[in-house]
Parts: C-alpha cells; sequence; structure tokens
C-alpha cells in the first residue's frame, strides 16, 4: 500500500468526527487492526479498500492516493473551461453539478458535502416522480404515493437547504474562488432568466414556457 492511503484514512476519519474505536465497528475490523492501517504497518486487501471508501464516501482511487478527487467527478468532468460552457443544455447542467459537489465535499464540512449531494439527489428523484405519473417510467418505478412523494420530498429539500445555509453561515464559509466557472455562470443566468419569464404564468398557475 502506498504512502498515501494511511494518511488519508487518518483525515477521512476525523473530517468524520469518528473515534479509531467508532470507524474500526464501521468498518468490520478490530481497533488494533485499523490502527496498524493507519500507521502503515500492515497492508489491507481490497474489500476493506471498498468498505473504507462506502464509510467515507470518497473513491478507492482517492484512498490509494492515484486521484486528489474524492468524488471523481472531476477527472470525468473536466475542469477546463469549454466553448459549449456557456450554453444551457444537459451537459452544462452536468458539469456545473460536478463542479459544485466537487468543491462542497473539498471545501466544506464533509457532512455539508454530504447534505449537498442530497440535495442534488431529492432534485433528481422530484424528476423521476414527474417522469413516473407522466408515463415515461413504469407507474411502479415510484414506491411512495406519488403525491406524498413530491410533497415530502420538497420539504426535505428545503430543509436541507436551510440546514447548509445555517452551517456555512456558522463555519464563516468563505468562496475559495473570485471567480465562477463558466458552466455555473450559464445555469444562473439561464435559470434566472427562465425565472424572469415565468414568474407571472406560476403566480397565476399558467403553463411555463
Amino acid at each position: 500500500m502506498n504512502k498515501s492511503f494511511p494518511t488519508r484514512m487518518v483525515l477521512l476519519r476525523k473530517e468524520r468526527g469518528l473515534s479509531q474505536k467508532e470507524a474500526a465497528a464501521r468498518l468490520g475490523v478490530s481497533q488494533a487492526l485499523l490502527s496498524h492501517y493507519e500507521k502503515g504497518i500492515r497492508e489491507c486487501g481490497l474489500d476493506f479498500v471498498v468498505r473504507a471508501a462506502k464509510l467515507y464516501h470518497v473513491t478507492c482511487d482517492y484512498l490509494l492516493g492515484c486521484s486528489e478527487s474524492r468524488t471523481g467527478l472531476t477527472g470525468f468532468f473536466t475542469a477546463d473551461e469549454l466553448e459549449q460552457d456557456r450554453e444551457m443544455n444537459i451537459g452544462t447542467i452536468y458539469r456545473a453539478a460536478a463542479r459544485l459537489l466537487e468543491a462542497v465535499n473539498i471545501e466544506w464540512d464533509t457532512v455539508l458535502g454530504d447534505r449537498m449531494q442530497w440535495l442534488f439527489a431529492l432534485s433528481v428523484y422530484n424528476g423521476l416522480i414527474t417522469s413516473s405519473q407522466a408515463g415515461f417510467l413504469p407507474k411502479d418505478a415510484i414506491h411512495f404515493e406519488p403525491q406524498a412523494a413530491g410533497l415530502l420530498t420538497s420539504g426535505m429539500m428545503e430543509a436541507i437547504t436551510r440546514s447548509i445555509i445555517r452551517s456555512g453561515a456558522e463555519a464563516g464559509v468563505i468562496a475559495h474562488e473570485d471567480r465562477l466557472p463558466q458552466c455555473m455562470q450559464t445555469l444562473i443566468l439561464e435559470s434566472e432568466n427562465y425565472i424572469r419569464r415565468n414568474v407571472d404564468q406560476y403566480l397565476s398557475g399558467g403553463e411555463m414556457r
């Protein structure tokens, strides 16, 4: 095992606020064995690497020092500015989401990073509910009653949003970059334009365009 693994195991455990005993229990090993892994005295098997990656919500590549990206998103969605980032399309949305999740997981408390991930996940889940009701997905794809699922999801997203804002304010989080990536700029601008175009229709219950 390389030198990065022990260092990152200790770092991630402390970020999660876990004692060595607590982490060992969750990983299914003795505290003594985990101590040896964290000190680099013994090498672990691949099954342990996978369990640790799942516990700490990072990739195996990050744990093993093969990548600096905790989520693996940066490697897939390149951080380079692309010309198509200036257009509002599904690729721009994916890239903006990836850049944001990457920034949150690296710069913030990892618990907040988890909350941001659930905010995205529940947003997509809302889309799945709608698609199921519209017939684009099987009707039994959603296991809750659709209307209740939509209300609960929206409510939980609002609660998570408040939690992220409150925690960020309490921690005194400051943006580490002066300039937003172009994909984020495009998403913000086009979303705000969409809201301006549709606010009257939304308030009156009309069809949005």
